[in-house]
């Protein structure tokens, strides 16, 4: 070595050319030729200094490179690179080579052709280097910028041939290095594919036997190519398929490609067919063998099964992943695979041979997508033009015979999918003629295949139905359908089968049946489903299938129908008279019956069947007779409401008879039965009145009378069958004979009176024995049917016999609910229903006052009466409580009523809770509540609707005090005054009872989880008639009584205080359900809570609390409850009033001005809210013009209110706001929330909406108004000691500058700048990614409010804070206001961003680590086209800080910086990068191969990051990296930094290295979400 060279650096040099290099920070003030002149003394100071080490090294690279900027004059960047020539001339080791190519090498793409010379003659410095693994890593690096020169038609014949020597060179040391990174520069470069492909071409032999000397891993070599098939260059992608013609024949090359993988490289190359470019496919078929020139046909077939085919069905069944593109894409390529086949089948000499193959998958591709909303349409419609292609025109049969193909291969397993598709094709697109014919070999695979279709015989008799609809039935397809069905009917002999299936057998049988080949077998199908199926409903439709088409009468079944129809409709009777107590469709199977040939033998042989023959069965057998009686009874109903001439028939005297009989049936059941059929359908008949008198008398003398409850039920029939029965007894005196009996019979009871007619007789003997006590169950049986006797007697209306029973019935009526007898307090209900309207017993006064004021109160009072009753019975004596409400009350005094009224509510409202009938409870509560208010009479709720509007008539009680003290005397109001407020304590026990009778609606917890309630959407009006009914009249005639206990509920329910507080909110909704469907004005409703306010809570006097007994919470609750009374009032609600909303306002004002007295804090929120509502709801702008008094009242109330919530949002003290929360703050999901948070919440949503409705004519009042508000949420974010919640904050504060425009947004914009550029900003938004996405959306507005043409002088206005700064968070915030816009939105301040951030890289070191993180802010919000105009300017600087700082052993934040940097240059794939990333990271594992263990002592080149990080590893596994051509997303890895150490940063330096190699084969695509995320944890960092 020469003895000038020191391995020492030269003092002299140092001293020299530093002054030289700080003289450059003045040459943007230059000439060129100031420059020129600058870098020959550069070049003269190096020639006379031989220096082994280079001072100054990173500052001369960075200037050097800044000399090669491609703007600059060729001349001069001839004189830099030969500057670069004297460095390397003798310093030939690799790390000076290496360091300083990262500067002309990436010049060269953009070199003229002389200069590209002299960088390739710089490059060639490689080839004297040792050892040749130094070589192979930084191969990458050499060739990927150089490719350029190698594009055919626009590099220089001698640059290229300069570069091709170049590369052969290099190949000669390490041919597997070279190519090497050559293959990586195609997977990898966009601007290097085209040149490496022609190298690739060129150089690489066709021998297959040695090719693969010349390949990578499969992984990167399948990865490249697909890079080259993907590229958006169609250059690029012409050339990839040239290689891949050239030296990668699809049946060549087995040792390079295994069948999969060439389908996969087929696969790709199909897909450009979508493209339709003629140069793509042309060379697509080529590559396939299938160019001008045909194969053979041997040839031909071998790809098409081989390769076509399969890749083709590949992109028909592949799915589609469509997340996060727009709509139009997604239609795009969903159509792509049809828009592929399509391209395939118009090829000449294939479409014929290909559509058989693909068919199959084409259809079944259109079936999965026809459901789609968004593509759906467009898919069948392109499949729809693809089949009026001539092609399939003129061959419609290979579809079909590709269907029966499939079909018949997937027989051996699941078919279902091949049938659906079938199905699908079928009942979509038209059959022609030519495919009638075609359909016979799908008919023959489905009955020959019938044990094997299983789940799929639905699908095939839809298949075969359809056919037979669409289709010409020839006698070919009428023998295959018949064929079909004969294994089907066969088959399902053993096999359960769907009544759908069932019901097309039967249709298919009849169609060939018409044609003339009757099938039989869907009887005995029938036969078989019904005796098999459990479902009544389902066998019951079988029946109608087999008795309809039967009655079609075809002629191929006249003879099958002659022979087998007896036992045929034997057995179809026999089941439908089964179904008909066992079925709810019962008036179809009595018209079924009817349908048969001689339904009434059937009938009475089975009346015959099962009640002649009774006696003979064990009296616990009682089941057939019971079934026999009810389906009879209802036959005869059905029967006569279809008016059926065979019922005087069927109801013969014989059948009569057999159901007389029943009555003596020992089966109480069986009795029952029998006496309900005979009420319906019993015919006249007349009985001797003797016999039927002494068999009463008699009984319990002589044995041989029947037994005294059958004789009463004789004549109840005989009473109730015959209308003349009754005015015979009543005129007949009775005989001598007669009355001996009764003397004789009148010995043995008490309190009997005189008879003088057969009716007194029969009466007597039924009150007789109806009073007295039951001794045992036949004493009962006697009672119950003498009180059915008595029934039908008075039901004539005799009042004398009235007379003659009622006192008795009432005293023993105590005894029966004592005994909790249901039956008999039916029969007694029964009778005094005819005792007080049949027999007008109210002519003698008297009498009938002291019945009702002495028995008929006793009966209320008694303590069983309504309680612990059966359902059905308490229901039958509320509907005579409430019938008998206006003729009681008419004939009593004022107390007794009183008395009567109050025991019936508080009994009513005690049961409805335990009731499963709620709302007959509930009307008897409204009979009785009506009219102690004089609404209505109790008629309305039993025969129609009362009308709310009505004029109210005179009440009860004002009518009995004035007959008693005069019409004018004062007492008549104070009393009907004292009684009506005696019904309104009632009112909210009332109210209470409504919520119990409405089904809980569907609605969440908004308590536990913020659910917003206030909806009408959610909280529809009630429908419920009955609670309606009851409300509707109260809300119009006392509307402040019922919202007073409404309110009442309320805080019951919602009061914060409420313990246990309510775990939902289901009955606040269910008060407002009902409050919002009743018919009332919504002022009026105002006024009533108005005067409620006043009234009970006292407002507006002092010491309201103490007079009202409320607390806060109390009066929250009652600010809720008007708030949600008006948002869930529905939009037609307020329609109704919106013409002429004066009244609602004034009396909305009076009753916001006397809420706000309340003096509560959170009462001023929600009168806020309840303003913003009414204004959206009502509309205010018609009153504000046309009332000046209200406008000044609500504007005075409105200045107030919001001054008072903003004074609230500053308050840092914890109060809290329990719930209810205003509206606003229904977001939170915290139990209690600050009240400065929801003073926010409020504020947000109601300060600009309220402002401009109530100052629309002053907008100088609601600029100001919102300025002095955006104002305070500006001051109060920049406080450091404020506790608010900066998301909430952020949010108002974009709110509100939204609302203001361009003039509010020029008024705060310096104040916001200079809160932006505070050394404070992000603290402040305490690591809080919502509120950072706040502020980007504050500041994106500022830039398009003031800064619309200029964003640069934005950019200037932050930088022109630095001084008064820290000039670091500065550089941050200003690249924060980039963030903050939309990609290139600061494309006019490119220039002023790289001139500031060179200036930091220069001056400023303590802030590299935040000049590298702009760059990846910059990285990701320029597009590559102006990221290429600013990266010359930005890069140099970059590349060498880089080195700089992880060379040396520079602070950690600086090396994590630096990391981060790399990172995101990584996953962007940015370009310039990638060219020197072997500087810093082993770029391949063939670099890991060749390595031994990391050894500092040997004379090789080791990346900068395993030597300074972490130790290279022998050989590095591949992580789960599939050898396909697929793209793998690239994830930013240096996130998530735990702490700034060491320890840390060796960490992320090996997860990035081992990412690099384990990517480095394989295509890759960015994860913008995980970019983004990145760039914002960094931002929130303290860190920069």
């Amino acid at each position: 070595m020469d003895s000038s060279f020191n391995s020492k650096v030269d003092l002299a040099l140092t001293r020299e050319l530093k002054p030289l290099l700080i003289t450059f920070e003045k040459a943007k003030e230059w000439e060129w030729s100031d420059l020129i002149r600058w870098l020959k003394s550069v070049k003269h100071l190096l020639d006379h200094h031989k220096s082994e080490a280079i001072p100054e090294k990173f500052t001369l690279a960075k200037r050097l490179q800044q000399c090669l900027n491609p703007a600059l004059p060729q001349g001069l960047h001839l004189i830099t690179l030969s500057i670069y020539d004297t460095i390397l001339e003798e310093r030939q080791n690799f790390e000076t080579l290496t360091f300083f190519s990262t500067g002309f090498l990436p010049f060269f793409e953009y070199a003229s052709s002389e200069n590209q010379k002299a960088v390739v003659r710089l490059a060639k410095q490689f080839l004297h280097l040792d050892p040749a693994i130094s070589l192979r890593n930084a191969l990458i690096g050499i060739v990927t910028p150089l490719l350029p020169g190698l594009e055919e038609g626009t590099s220089n014949q001698d640059v290229e041939r300069e570069v091709m020597n170049l590369f052969d060179a290099f190949a000669e040391k390490d041919k597997f290095g070279l190519f090497q990174a050559i293959w990586h520069a195609l997977l990898k470069t966009s601007r290097a594919r085209l040149g490496a492909l022609n190298y690739l071409t060129k150089r690489i032999p066709k021998d297959s036997r040695i090719i693969i000397e010349f390949m990578p891993e499969k992984t990167m070599l399948l990865s490249a190519l697909a890079a080259g098939i993907h590229s958006e260059n169609i250059l690029v992608q012409r050339a990839t398929i040239d290689l891949l013609i050239s030296h990668f024949p699809i049946l060549q090359n087995e040792g390079v490609f295994i069948l999969e993988e060439k389908r996969s490289i087929l696969e790709l190359l199909f897909r450009l067919l979508a493209k339709r470019d003629s140069t793509l496919t042309r060379r697509i078929w080529e590559y396939v063998h299938l160019g001008e020139s045909l194969p053979s046909e041997e040839i031909f077939e071998n790809i098409k099964e081989e390769y076509i085919v399969p890749t083709l069905k590949a992109i028909l069944e592949a799915k589609v992943d469509l997340s996060g593109i727009s709509t139009q894409e997604q239609i795009s390529k969903v159509i792509e695979p049809l828009v592929i086949a399509e391209a395939a089948l118009d090829k000449d000499n294939l479409g014929t041979l290909l559509l058989r193959d693909i068919s199959v998958s084409l259809i079944s591709n259109v079936k999965n997508h026809k459901d789609q909303e968004i593509y759906g349409k467009e898919v069948c419609e392109k499949f729809s033009t693809m089949l009026r292609s001539d092609l399939c025109v003129n061959n419609v049969k290979l579809i079909w015979q590709a269907l029966a193909d499939s079909l018949e291969e997937n027989c051996i397993g699941e078919v279902g999918d091949i049938m659906d598709v079938i199905y699908f094709y079928i009942t979509n697109f038209p059959i022609s003629q030519k495919s009638y014919e075609c359909m016979v070999p799908i008919l023959d695979i489905l009955y020959t295949n019938m044990h094997r279709l299983h789940n799929s015989l639905s699908t095939s008799l839809k298949i075969v139905q359809i056919l037979l609809s669409k289709t010409e039935i020839t006698v070919d397809i009428q023998n295959s359908i018949s064929c079909f069905y004969r294994f089907y009917v066969e088959f399902s002999k053993n096999a359960e089968i769907p009544l759908k299936d069932l019901k097309r057998a039967s249709l298919i049988a009849f169609t060939l049946a018409r044609h003339g080949t009757p099938e039989f077998g869907w009887l005995s199908c029938i036969i078989n489903f019904i005796t098999s199926n459990k479902d009544v409903e389902k066998s019951l439709m079988g029946i109608e299938i087999a008795i309809n088409l039967l009655k079609e009468n075809l002629e191929p079944y006249k003879n099958f129908l002659q022979s087998e129809l007896g036992g045929l409709e034997d057995f179809f009777f026999k089941q439908l008279w089964q179904f008909l107590d066992q079925s709810k469709k019962r008036k179809k199977i009595v018209k079924l019956i009817w349908k048969l040939s001689d339904p009434i033998t059937y009938i009475l042989q089975a009346i015959q069947n099962n009640l002649a023959l009774s006696k003979l069965n064990p009296p616990n057998e009682v089941k057939p007779r019971i079934d026999t009686l009810n389906r009879l009874n209802v036959v005869w109903n059905i029967t006569r409401n279809l008016n059926k001439n065979e019922l005087n028939e069927l109801f013969s005297r014989e059948c009569i008879l057999l159901i007389l009989d029943k009555l003596e049936d020992p089966h109480p059941a069986v009795k029952h039965a029998a006496k309900n059929f005979l009420k319906n359908a019993s015919p006249e008949f007349s009985l001797f009145i003797d016999p039927l008198y002494e068999s009463l008398l008699y009984t319990g003398i002589s044995p041989l009378y029947p037994p005294i409850s059958y004789s009463f039920k004789i004549f109840k029939i005989l009473l109730s069958a015959n209308c003349f029965a009754y005015q015979n007894i009543e005129k007949m005196t009775l005989g001598e004979k007669m009355q001996d009996l009764w003397l004789e019979y009148r010995r043995n009871i008490v309190n009997s009176e005189d008879v003088a007619t057969y009716a007194d007789l029969l009466t007597e003997i039924c009150v007789n024995y109806l009073v007295s006590p039951a001794a045992n169950r036949k004493d009962r049986e006697s009672q119950g049917a003498a009180g059915e006797v008595i029934e039908l007697i008075l039901s004539y209306g005799d009042r004398e016999l009235a007379y003659r029973c009622v006192f008795r019935i009432m005293r023993s009526l105590k005894k029966i609910f004592e005994a909790k007898d249901g039956v008999m307090q039916l029969v007694y209900l029964n009778i005094l229903n005819q005792i007080l309207y049949n027999c007008r017993i109210e002519t003698n006064k008297d009498r009938c006052k002291a019945l009702l004021s002495i028995n008929f109160i006793s009966i209320l009072e008694d303590d069983n009466f309504l309680t612990g009753q059966d359902e059905y019975v308490r229901n039958h004596w509320v509907s005579f409580l409430i019938k008998s409400l206006d003729f009681v009350s008419e004939r009593i005094d004022y107390d007794t009523f009183i008395k009567m009224a109050s025991i019936v509510i508080e009994k009513l409202c005690a049961q409805i809770e335990i009731s499963v009938n709620k709302k007959h409870l509930l009307l008897g509560i409204t009979a009785y509540l009506h009219y102690g208010l004089s609404i209505s009479k109790p008629d309305a709720f039993a025969i129609s609707e009362p009308d709310p509007h009505s004029v109210a008539r005179e009440s009860f009680f004002e009518g009995m005090f004035k007959r008693l003290l005069g019409s004018d005397s004062v007492p008549v109001i104070i009393a009907a005054i004292r009684i009506s407020q005696e019904m309104f304590k009632e009112f909210e026990k009332v109210l209470e009872c409504c919520l119990l009778c409405i089904s809980d609606y569907d609605c969440e917890d908004i308590k536990a989880k913020g659910v917003n309630i206030f909806t009408a959407v959610k909280g529809k009006p009630i429908e419920d008639k009955v609670i309606k009914k009851l409300l509707d009249p109260i809300m119009i005639s006392r509307t402040y009584e019922l919202i007073r206990a409404s309110i009442a509920i309320w805080i019951s329910r919602s009061a914060a205080e409420v313990d246990p507080i309510p775990r939902t909110d289901q009955d606040l909704i269910k008060v407002l359900r009902i409050l919002t469907a009743l018919d009332t004005p919504l002022d009026v409703v105002l006024e009533a809570i108005f005067k409620y306010l006043i009234d009970d809570l006292k407002l507006g006097s002092g010491n309201y609390r103490k007079n009202s007994g409320l607390n806060r919470s109390q009066y929250e609750s009652v600010a809720h409850f008007i708030y949600s009374l008006l948002s869930f009032y529905t939009k037609e609600k307020f329609e109704s009033i919106s013409k002429e909303p004066n009244i609602v306002w004034n009396e909305a004002l009076r009753l916001l001005r006397i809420l706000d007295t309340s003096e509560i804090n959170s009462i001023s929120l929600w009168i806020l809210e309840i303003t913003y509502l009414l204004i959206k709801r009502v509309g205010i702008d018609y009153v504000m013009s046309g009332d000046k008094s209200f406008a000044k009242g609500i504007r005075d109330l409105m200045q107030k209110l919001m001054n008072q919530v903003v004074g609230y949002c500053m308050i840092n003290e914890e109060l809290d706001i329990e719930y209810p929360f205003p509206p606003s703050a229904y977001e939170t999901d915290k139990i209690s929330a600050p009240l400065t948070l929801c003073s926010l919440l409020t504020l947000k949503k109601t300060l600009y909406e309220i402002s401009k409705a109530i100052w629309k004519d002053n907008p100088e009042k609601i600029a100001s108004q919102i300025q002095y508000n955006t104002g305070v949420a500006l001051k109060t974010l920049t406080s450091k000691t404020s506790n608010l919640d900066v998301d909430i904050m952020t949010d108002l504060l974009y709110s509100l500058l939204e609302s203001g425009g361009r003039r509010l947004a020029n008024a705060y914009k310096n104040l916001i700048l200079d809160h932006i550029a505070s050394n404070e900003f992000f603290s402040l938004m305490k690591s809080r990614k919502i509120c950072l996405k706040h502020w980007c959306q504050i500041i994106k507005l500022i830039s398009y409010q003031c800064y619309e043409d200029n964003k640069e002088q934005l950019i200037k206005e932050v930088l022109k804070r630095i001084n008064k700064y820290n000039r670091s968070k500065i550089l941050k915030s200003m690249i924060f206001v980039v963030y903050s816009g939309d990609i290139d939105d600061y494309n006019a301040a490119l220039n002023t961003i790289s001139e500031f951030l060179n200036e930091f890289l220069r001056v400023d070191k303590e802030s590299i680590s935040t000049v590298f993180f702009c760059i990846r802010v910059l990285l990701v919000k320029l597009s590559p086209q102006l990221l290429n105009d600013i990266w010359p300017r930005i890069w140099p600087h970059t590349l060498t800080e880089l080195l700089q700082i992880l060379e040396a052993n520079s602070k950690i934040p600086n090396c994590l910086a630096a990391l981060k940097l790399i990172d995101t240059m990584i996953v962007l794939n940015i370009q310039e990068f990638i060219m020197h990333q072997f500087i810093f990271f082993y770029d391949s594992t063939a670099c890991y191969d060749c390595l031994d263990e990391f050894d500092e002592g040997k004379d090789e080149y080791v990346p900068i990051i395993p030597r300074k990080y972490t130790r290279a590893p022998k050989t590095i596994k591949m992580m789960e990296v599939k050898q396909n051509i697929e793209a793998v997303e690239k994830r930013v890895l240096t996130m998530n930094v735990k702490a700034i150490d060491q320890n840390e940063l060796d960490i992320k330096a090996k997860a990035l290295a081992r990412e690099i190699v384990r990517l480095s084969q394989v295509r890759a695509i960015p994860d913008d979400k995980n970019i983004k995320n990145s760039i914002e944890d960094d931002f929130l960092s303290d860190n920069y």
